[in-house]
């Protein structure tokens, strides 16, 4: 009896261990299907463009310097983890449309474009801005300037979108970071476009956005595995990015069919996944001639 229940007591241990065993790689397997790349870092790799046709002689003169000031602050802040993987490029155009000189300090009005040259989704335009310079161009990480902080913002944004793809709302921290800097734009002077750039910080990381983000999320991870020619991880991602396709407001579907139409259905029926073409044809039935000539070229039923 005493080894019977020694016996019974060694296998439910073992069970028990199997079990534990069990949940420890599903959940493994969810943590790698919701972060497949978040260990990934990028170097920021900034390209500063000034456009000072609009500037008297005198405001040319004092500007002279400040594109490479810009370019190398931007150079030596600290963005994202040492562990990078890639480069990140981003292209910064300031138009220079007005200008008061001072004293003590000389008041601008510009415009700013800040691209990600890799994602043509990630591009901001703000038309909306002033600020003050003084010789010297004393720019200082963690304090508030009207000039630099709102190109950190949208560098942060940008960051937003880009660790959107690598995990599942994984831009979260980086969209927390361009938010302090509204908060700390409060406190200027300079308040001037800030009420819009909220607008869009609050925007990207809505509720009524969550969808969307999570449907390029599977969208950009199906096709990095596919383009590494993982058909089987690429038809899961795949199989959910269609899921939540299904799911976004109708313009974002529009759009994101618009420019993916052709490349979303070929890798469907490349990865195994032939019914998401029907899946397609629902959601998109004006381009049912298109995905059937997908389907009819791959050769499969």
């Amino acid at each position: 009896m005493k080894a019977g229940r020694r016996d019974r007591s060694k296998h439910l241990h073992q069970g028990k261990q199997v079990v534990k065993g069990l949940h420890f790689y599903l959940l493994l397997a969810l943590c790698i299907m919701v972060t497949p790349l978040l260990a990934v870092g990028q170097r920021l790799v900034p390209e500063v463009q000034l456009n000072v046709d609009k500037m008297s002689q005198e405001a040319q003169g004092k500007l002279q310097n400040l594109q490479q000031k810009l370019q190398e602050y931007i150079e030596r802040k600290k963005w994202a983890d040492d562990d990078y993987r890639y480069d990140l490029k981003v292209r910064i155009n300031i138009y220079f449309t007005d200008y008061a000189p001072g004293p003590p300090e000389d008041k601008y009005k510009a415009s700013i474009t800040v691209t990600n040259l890799s994602d043509a989704n990630a591009y901001f335009e703000d038309r909306r801005w002033d600020f003050s310079l003084r010789q010297g161009y004393q720019f200082q990480e963690n304090e508030y300037n009207p000039l630099t902080s709102v190109i950190e913002f949208y560098i942060w944004m940008i960051y937003g979108l880009e660790f959107d793809k690598l995990a599942k709302l994984g831009g979260r921290p980086y969209y927390d970071k361009a938010r302090d800097i509204y908060l700390q734009s409060n406190r200027s002077f300079f308040v001037f476009g800030w009420d819009k750039r909220n607008d869009l910080l609050r925007e990207q990381v809505g509720t009524d956005n969550t969808i969307t983000r999570e449907m390029r999320f599977f969208w950009d991870t199906g096709m990095y595995y596919y383009e590494m020619n993982d058909y089987k991880k690429a038809k899961d991602y795949l199989y959910y990015a269609l899921v939540k396709l299904e799911k976004v407001p109708a313009e974002v579907q529009s759009q994101f069919l618009d420019a993916s139409y052709q490349k979303l259905g070929e890798a469907l029926v490349r990865v195994g996944y032939s019914d998401g073409i029907k899946i397609l044809k629902r959601i998109d039935p004006g381009r049912a001639t298109a995905y059937d000539r997908i389907l009819a070229e791959s050769g499969k039923p």
